[in-house]
C-alpha cells in the first residue's frame, strides 16, 4: 500500500511539473577562478604539508525552469585543481589536475527585485589529466 501510494504521489507530482508554463531555458557561459588544496595524513606514520593550486574554471550552463521559484540546472566545467606539497628535505613536487566537472541541480529562484538562488544537487567528475611534476 505504501508503495502503491508513493508511485502516485511522484505520478502526480510529474503532472503537475509537465503541466507548468515555464519561462524559456537560459543557456550561458561560465568563466571563473578556482583554488584547490590536497592534504595526506596518514596518522603517525608521516604527514605532508600542501600549498593551494590555483586554476581557470570554464564551460557552459544550461538552466530549464520548470516553475516560477524552481528550475534545473546543469553545467558543463572544465577546471585545474591540484596542489605543492612539500615532503621535507628540499623535496618539492606539484599535483596538476584537470577535471570535467558536470554539476546537476535544482534550483530554487526566491525575490522579486533582488533575485538569490539556492541550489543543491550531485557532481559528476570525469579525470581529463594528471600529471607530477617534481622541483629538484
Amino acid at each position: 500500500m505504501i508503495r502503491s501510494t508513493c508511485i502516485t504521489l511522484a505520478a502526480a507530482g510529474l503532472a503537475v511539473v509537465m503541466t507548468a508554463t515555464p519561462a524559456a531555458a537560459q543557456p550561458g557561459l561560465v568563466v571563473g577562478y578556482s583554488l584547490a588544496n590536497v592534504n595526506l595524513d596518514f596518522e603517525d606514520v608521516f604527514s605532508v604539508q600542501a600549498d593551494p593550486r590555483s586554476g581557470f574554471v570554464a564551460g557552459v550552463t544550461y538552466n530549464q525552469p520548470l516553475r516560477d521559484v524552481f528550475s534545473v540546472e546543469i553545467d558543463a566545467l572544465v577546471a585545474m585543481k591540484g596542489t605543492e606539497f612539500d615532503f621535507g628535505g628540499g623535496d618539492v613536487g606539484k599535483v596538476k589536475l584537470t577535471y570535467l566537472d558536470i554539476p546537476v541541480l535544482a534550483r530554487g529562484n526566491f525575490g522579486d527585485t533582488t533575485r538569490f538562488h539556492v541550489m543543491a544537487g550531485p557532481s559528476f567528475n570525469f579525470k581529463l589529466k594528471a600529471s607530477f611534476e617534481p622541483e629538484e
